[in-house]
């Protein structure tokens, strides 16, 4: 099973939890400017009211998540009857679905070590996705570490579960930009991704410049890491596990 389809199960994996199909709420960070091709049950979704409980239903979770480590967030994410979350809970879903489920197949894909990352970038942007990159024995990447966006190593893979993106990393920003086309063609935009304006998050147009920035050019860190060690024994494979929690900086 190559990298790709691992990546494509998890991120089905995560937007099944937060579908409204399976009782979630999806993301409400995203707004429909234009609803007239929207059938009824999704204008009621996508309405002010809806828009209004599905924030403070994710107000309520990071407050009583603060405190928590991500696998501890991550499993009361799972075990919500009306799951919601932006791009930081879809990441954790991935992350830990990837490390409980599908190391030894991303292992045995790979054959080498590799390590398990959420990315996330640093103001005035606000957004997160899952990183996968090969590694050999004497590379080391740490939490915290600091790079820009178009410095992502070569052969890793981006899952961003939140805009749907599976891909190598070097095709992240051209599939970043045509997903936003498609949803500003649609009518779909996004709320308080950006703030630069000083008076507050705003809905912005995917087609705004910034918003291609961000995929391209935006400064970004590590968040979170597993490190995935291979052996060519595939039984001795294990998960050296070096996953941490930024107190400060988990839930910008």
């Amino acid at each position: 099973m190559s990298i790709e389809s691992i990546l494509k199960d998890a991120n089905s994996f995560t937007r099944r939890k937060f579908s409204f199909s399976s009782g979630g709420l999806k993301s409400p960070n995203k707004i429909r400017i234009n609803q007239n091709n929207l059938s009824d049950r999704k204008k009621e979704l996508y309405s002010p009211l809806a828009i209004i409980l599905k924030n403070n239903l994710l107000g309520d979770l990071r407050l009583n998540t603060m405190s928590d480590s991500p696998e501890q967030t991550y499993q009361k994410i799972l075990s919500s009857p009306f799951p919601v979350g932006n791009c930081h809970e879809y990441s954790l879903v991935v992350f830990f679905y990837l490390q409980q489920n599908r190391s030894q197949d991303i292992l045995n894909e790979l054959k080498s070590s590799c390590t398990i990352e959420i990315i996330s970038t640093f103001p005035p942007y606000d957004h997160n996705f899952v990183l996968i990159v090969p590694i050999q024995e004497n590379v080391t990447r740490n939490i915290g570490d600091i790079f820009i966006r178009d410095q992502l190593p070569f052969n890793s893979w981006i899952c961003d579960p939140w805009a749907n993106i599976v891909c190598k990393a070097h095709y992240y920003s051209l599939d970043w930009r045509m997903k936003m086309e498609k949803w500003s063609d649609g009518g779909k935009y996004i709320d308080g991704l950006i703030d630069n304006s000083g008076f507050g998050r705003f809905p912005v147009d995917p087609r705004d410049d910034q918003m291609y920035y961000l995929a391209e050019k935006s400064i970004t860190k590590i968040k979170n890491l597993v490190r995935l060690e291979y052996n060519t024994e595939p039984q001795k494979n294990i998960g050296s596990i070096l996953t941490s929690l930024d107190k400060d900086d988990i839930w910008p």
